[in-house]
This record gives structure tokens, sequence and C-alpha cells, in this order.
């Protein structure tokens, strides 16, 4: 029988600016006071300067919420214009949370390529015994999404995982408990 793992990788795509990255990111280390082991960011090969940005950045926010967690950040590029090959890479990490018994979050929250939310969901499909959350981060305006998460007023961002509110899991539920047995 496989070791059940606890370990997490967080799993995005670049936004259209860092903040699109950063604020579902924020939000979830804020809600859950923890961060993942592993951050997979896939990026165009084009946006290194930007990749190279929101890993600092990454780090930075890690390191307020866990300050005694090593954090691997990992840039995966893509050609932007190879869909087939976005595919094979995104289904890659996949594979590696499989084979290192390790739970996936993915984030599904960017608005850059109308094709890697589409992937994404449909590999969390494939591989749902290992994907713990699909996570959205919704705004109520769209010029929030170059704003830091902590110049958001909290009324004007939902934090959604889907798995949860499509009936596969009960997050609700379990982040209430949580909160109770803290008191």
């Amino acid at each position: 029988m496989p070791k059940k793992s606890s370990k997490l990788i967080w799993l995005t795509s670049m936004g259209q600016n860092m903040y699109e990255n950063l604020n579902p990111y924020w939000a979830y280390c804020e809600r859950f006071k923890n961060v993942p082991e592993q951050i997979a960011l896939l990026h165009a090969i084009e946006m290194n300067a930007e990749k190279d940005r929101t890993v600092r950045a990454f780090s930075i926010i890690s390191g307020q919420y866990c300050k005694n967690k090593q954090i691997n950040i990992a840039g995966i590029s893509f050609d932007d214009e190879d869909v087939r090959g976005f595919s094979e890479k995104a289904e890659a990490v996949f594979k590696k949370a499989s084979a290192e018994n390790m739970k996936l979050i993915v984030d599904v929250s960017l608005t850059t390529w109308s094709f890697v939310p589409i992937y994404l969901m449909k590999m969390t499909r494939n591989y749902h015994n290992i994907v713990k959350s699909l996570v959205y981060f919704q705004y109520s305006e769209h010029c929030l999404r170059s704003r830091p998460y902590p110049l958001i007023p909290r009324p004007s961002t939902t934090f959604h995982d889907l798995l949860a509110e499509s009936g596969k899991k009960d997050r609700k539920e379990q982040v209430r408990c949580a909160k109770q047995h803290s008191m």
C-alpha cells in the first residue's frame, strides 16, 4: 500500500501581471496558514524576466507563512504557440506528483492563455486521485487583478476550491471544523 503524503505542489501558469499569480497563492497561505513544499510555475519562454520577479515574490510570501520550510520553486518554460508542448510539460508535473506521492493544488485563476485552464482542468480530472484542490480566485472587478492581495478589500475577492464546490470534497466543512478545534 502506498505511503500517504502530505506534501503539496502548487501548480500555476504566468498571469498577465505578477499579482495574478501571487494573489491566489497569498490567499491560500493566509487561509490555511500553510505553504506547499513546491511551486511549479508554467511560463512562456519570452516571460523570463517576469518569471524571475514572480519566483522571488513567491519566495517572500512563503517566508511570511512558514519561516522554517524550504520551498522549491521551479519555472517551467513552454512555447505559447505550441499547445501540445504545453500539455506535455504540464502533464509532467502531474506525473511527478503521482510518482512522488504528492498532492497538487492547481490554480486556474489566470487569464493569459485560454487553453491553459482547459488543459489543467482536463489533467485534474485525469489525475483526480492526486489533486487536493482546483483553485479559482475571483475578483469583483477586473482591475483588482493588478493589485497586491493585502491591498484588496476581502469582500472584493472569493477564493473558490472548485472541487469542493462540485461536491468532490467538502473543504468549507473542513475549514470550519479546523477553526472550531483551534479555538
